[in-house]
């Protein structure tokens, strides 16, 4: 599906500063000798002549390096496995920011059952999700004891569009990985969240670990990407990171997880009382429909809301919905803020059968979960972006 946009299960750092000292003692001029000099030898062998070659430097120092700080930060980043509460799995990345604490994204962790970290070097310990920051996207994760690693810090102050940046994480579940690029914007706004952008190449798996410089201070946390474009991803930036943790000192101790009220896709549907939440199964009824008759642009016009249209264009999302027929529609959990009423996250499930180009891994048939993060407008909800919930999609 190409709504599938956002959080893909894709480890903050010391500034490493690297002093030079001078060869030459800065002491007063020596003093001149008083002790007569020998008469020349005029016997001896005259002195060699000079050689041509340059001499050799015996300054070592150099500037600091990629990999300079990858030597130094990488035994601060874990992989991540979590297990949610319907059974699904999720894998990314986390970091540690104190020697028992993790951070993470919330869409790699969130209100998962049991969470496993490991480094490429060490056995899996269980921690336990202890604060999470749905808009930000940010996950601590609580170690059962201090681990042995480096603990970063955060520092985005000085970071320039251009500047050399590189995303440290787990891509596909595969050993610690490091990829390069640039920083390509900062501080885009996504309702009312920070993210800098960047070419550096992220992929599934990525998710929740650290976007550094050169010195090995974090600048984001590896969040999100355009599908249908290359290199375009997004970091949640330090500053962001910053206030999710200080808001969450006094909290850290408070444990999340299952609990008898958690939604799954065996629940029954609910039924939806609330006559705004009510317009939401009429929406995906409606958007189904559309698709299924192959009128997949004018899905877009009318349920694409602002971010869905600044991810995707409306030619990407038609070709990537133009062999798709869905089924099996279900609406099972939607939640919305009663106060203010203009947002809103829906859990769905459908089957999708469409050519293997566009099916994830090449599947001609697709069982998705997923929910949706929605808007209310004028003229009724929007689809702002989808997230596949933990081991979604499977093959049918």
């Amino acid at each position: 599906m190409a709504l599938s946009v956002r959080p893909f299960a894709l480890l903050l750092v010391a500034v490493v500063v690297l002093a030079s000292c001078s060869l030459l003692d800065q002491g007063a001029a020596p003093e001149t000798s008083t002790t007569a000099l020998p008469s020349p030898d005029t016997t001896a062998e005259p002195p060699p002549s000079p050689s041509t070659s340059p001499a050799p430097t015996t300054n070592t120092t150099r500037a600091p390096s990629f990999a300079d700080s990858f030597a130094l930060v990488a035994s601060g980043v874990y992989r991540v496995d979590a297990t949610y509460c319907n059974g699904l799995t999720s894998t990314g990345t986390g970091f540690l920011v104190h020697p028992t604490m993790l951070l993470t994204a919330a869409h790699v962790s969130g209100d998962a059952t049991e969470v496993e970290v490991r480094r490429d070097d060490t056995l899996p310990v269980t921690g336990t999700v202890v604060a999470t920051d749905e808009a930000r996207d940010l996950a601590l994760v609580k170690l059962p004891e201090a681990a042995v690693g480096h603990v970063f810090l955060l520092d985005d102050s000085v970071i320039r569009v251009g500047d050399e940046v590189a995303a440290l994480g787990h891509p596909q579940g595969l050993p610690l990985t490091f990829t390069s690029g640039r920083v390509s914007a900062l501080e885009f706004d996504d309702q009312g969240v920070l993210f800098h952008q960047t070419d550096a190449p992220v992929n599934p798996g990525n998710s929740g670990g650290p976007l550094i410089d050169a010195s090995g201070s974090v600048v984001g946390m590896t969040d999100w990407k355009f599908t249908d474009l290359e290199g375009i991803s997004f970091v949640v930036a330090a500053t962001e990171i910053q206030q999710f943790l200080d808001k969450e000192q006094l909290a850290i101790d408070t444990e999340l997880g299952c609990t008898a009220d958690d939604p799954t896709p065996a629940d029954p549907v609910i039924a939806f009382d609330d006559p705004v939440l009510a317009q939401i199964p009429v929406l995906f009824d409606d958007y189904v429909s559309l698709i299924n008759a192959a009128n997949e642009g004018e899905a877009y016009d009318l349920y694409a809301g602002p971010r869905l249209r600044a991810i995707v264009s409306r030619d990407a999302f038609i070709e990537g919905n133009s062999t798709s027929i869905l089924e099996d529609l279900r609406v099972y959990n939607a939640f919305y803020n009663g106060d203010e009423g203009t947002m809103a996250e829906a859990w769905v499930t459908f089957v999708s059968y469409q050519d293997p180009e566009f099916g994830t891994d090449g599947q001609a048939c697709s069982v998705w979960d997923l929910t949706y993060e929605l808007i209310l407008e004028n003229d009724g909800w929007k689809i702002q972006r989808a997230t596949n919930e933990p081991g979604s999609p499977t093959a049918c």
